[in-house]
């Protein structure tokens, strides 16, 4: 409604002095525009409520393929640990007189391999296996042995195996990692209270050529 009441317009010479209308005039919304505006409250909140869901549960899925990847590597590890005591048992009378290879050896079959001692209980193989790997070199009739042979084949297959592991678990936390800074999952990380995960990076030990050819 208009604030000038149009009945004071005129044609007259002197010009037109509007009277202002100083009348209570309420603003009015159709039902329909009501309707429309409680609708789009309801879906603003309802699709922020499916976003916050569906992302929460990508992170819950996220945690548990990094956990199931870091269980692998133990696995595997345990595999490892299990082959090289095998290779010794089998082996003892080689490598009696090597008591730094019996004792690295012994206090790994007594290790359970876990989260907490995962990078020291792969330091402490690798270096069993080189200082192993160091003494064939002195029995060739040891190196020609079926079972030395069949051990390092196994060996080689879950050193391939690890590699693969770790290269997994690197991929989902890379993935993970980024999507702690993408909006709007950025948002769901924070009421999550996520932290940002590390990655596999191998120790100095990892890093020696330790060749396993037969």
């Amino acid at each position: 409604m208009s604030l000038v009441d149009p009945r004071q317009a005129t044609d007259e010479p002197q010009g037109f002095n509007p009277n202002v209308n100083n009348a209570n005039n309420k603003a009015k919304l159709s039902t329909a525009g009501k309707i429309l505006w409680i609708i789009s409250w309801f879906l603003t909140i309802f699709i922020t409520l499916i976003v916050h869901v569906v992302l929460s549960n990508k992170f819950n899925r996220q945690q548990m393929d990094i956990n199931n990847a870091a269980s692998s590597i133990d696995v595997y590890l345990k595999n490892r640990k299990d082959t090289l005591t095998k290779l010794v048992d089998g082996t003892r009378s080689y490598v009696k007189y090597e008591k730094e290879v019996l004792n690295q050896v012994t206090e790994l079959r007594n290790m359970n391999i876990g989260q907490s001692n995962r990078v020291e209980a792969q330091g402490k193989i690798e270096s069993a296996f080189g200082r192993l790997l160091a003494v064939a070199e002195n029995y060739p009739d040891l190196k020609a042995s079926q079972l030395y042979k069949d051990t390092m084949s196994q060996a080689s297959y879950i050193e391939q195996e690890i590699a693969a592991a770790r290269r997994n678990y690197n991929a989902n936390v890379n993935q993970f990692n980024q999507d702690l800074f993408t909006w709007p999952a950025s948002i769901v990380a924070g009421w999550k209270r996520l932290v940002q995960l590390p990655l596999f990076v191998a120790s100095a030990e990892d890093k020696k050529d330790v060749s396993l050819d037969i």
